[in-house]
């Protein structure tokens, strides 16, 4: 059941930052279509709600200003310590999945393992992230009754776990804690997922330790933002009626230069407070691609049918090694075991200094 109106003006790029900076866009009443939803067909997605409604991406006045700081409280406490212990977890994966594996390779319980890795230490919440169905979304406008359940079903039963772990948070700390778990997941997931096969399709075999992959992220998992205007507004020379919502479509920076992809965090009074954690994050992740004395090859990868994020669901690649046996191929673990096979891939794909 789609919630989003029929027609929506869609602006990217340039136009779509300059309209989230401007205070005569609000915010999308998404968590009252979602409770009014729920009224009309008689459902119950008060665990949807509760936690929609602690999320300062649908608030406005001074709950939004009171979400903020008592979010970004949450999310900078003791941040240099908890990063750290992320980037461990992160990095014994990267060698148990990527380093130690091979010829082919499954990237995908890498990348959800460890995007559920670094939120572990912020949320204080582990959920087995290869689990995750990616239809599920807190933010999508156009699931159905079926889905709409079990995606109550799945964050009440988050709400338990986190109480029973934090049994001095109060609700508002408890309903914040699970919403940046459903914040960050996706989010991180597709924009590192999608910048890392952007980086291994141009390389197309290449050796990732002599051709690294940027740290800001090339692509962005979040590709549009939703708005309404408040009154009637010019927007790149294209009139916007007051009450009509528009797309704000952050992927329009997609590629671009590295300012242009710090904008993929928003602006104005709603600019992105995990911007901090999802910089840390893709720098741990492109520190350990970078780090690899092999070639990635995608063999196969296939987006999400998801109306809210751009991420992989399917993402596979073949690893071209180097021809000479007994030389180190990754910062984080030698190939030194004799008759170690050096193998290219096989699909076919050259070798490339």
């Amino acid at each position: 059941m789609d919630i989003r109106p029929a027609a929506m003006r869609r602006f990217s790029g340039p136009p779509a930052a300059e309209i989230l900076a401007d205070e005569d866009f609000a915010e999308t009443p998404h968590v009252r279509f979602v409770a009014e939803l729920a009224d009309r067909l008689g459902i119950d997605l008060s665990a949807t709600v509760t936690v929609m409604s602690h999320l300062p991406l649908w608030s406005t006045g001074q709950e939004h200003a009171d979400l903020r700081r008592d979010t970004a409280a949450f999310l900078n406490r003791d941040r240099t310590l908890k990063t750290r212990r992320a980037e461990a977890a992160i990095r014994a994966r990267f060698d148990r999945h990527v380093i130690a594996t091979g010829p082919e390779i499954d990237l995908m319980p890498f990348l959800q393992e460890a995007t559920a890795d670094f939120l572990e230490p912020f949320t204080g919440l582990r959920r087995r992230a290869s689990g995750i169905d990616p239809v599920l979304s807190l933010f999508s406008s156009n699931m159905g009754v079926a889905a709409r359940r079990r995606l109550d079903a799945a964050i009440r039963a988050q709400l338990a776990e986190a109480e029973a772990r934090f049994p001095d948070d109060g609700p508002r700390s408890l309903a914040i804690r699970v919403g940046q778990w459903w914040m960050g997941y996706d989010g991180l997931l597709g924009t590192f997922g999608q910048s890392l096969h952007r980086h291994l399709s141009r390389l197309d075999g290449g050796r990732l330790d002599r051709n690294p992959m940027p740290a800001i992220p090339t692509d962005t998992g979040v590709p549009m933002i939703g708005r309404i205007a408040t009154i009637d507004k010019v927007v790149a020379g294209c009139p916007v009626s007051a009450g009509q919502q528009v797309e704000c479509g952050l992927d329009g920076f997609n590629n671009g230069t590295e300012a242009d992809r710090l904008r993929f965090f928003g602006a104005g009074r709603h600019l992105c407070l995990g911007r901090p954690m999802a910089l840390d994050f893709c720098r741990i992740m492109t520190d350990l691609v970078n780090g690899c004395g092999f070639g990635l090859k995608v063999t196969a990868y296939r987006k999400a049918n998801s109306d809210v994020f751009d991420m992989p669901v399917v993402f596979t690649a073949c690893k071209v090694m180097p021809r000479q046996t007994g030389r180190r191929v990754s910062d984080h673990t030698s190939l030194t075991q004799k008759g170690t096979p050096p193998y290219g891939c096989a699909q076919g794909g050259s070798e490339r200094p």
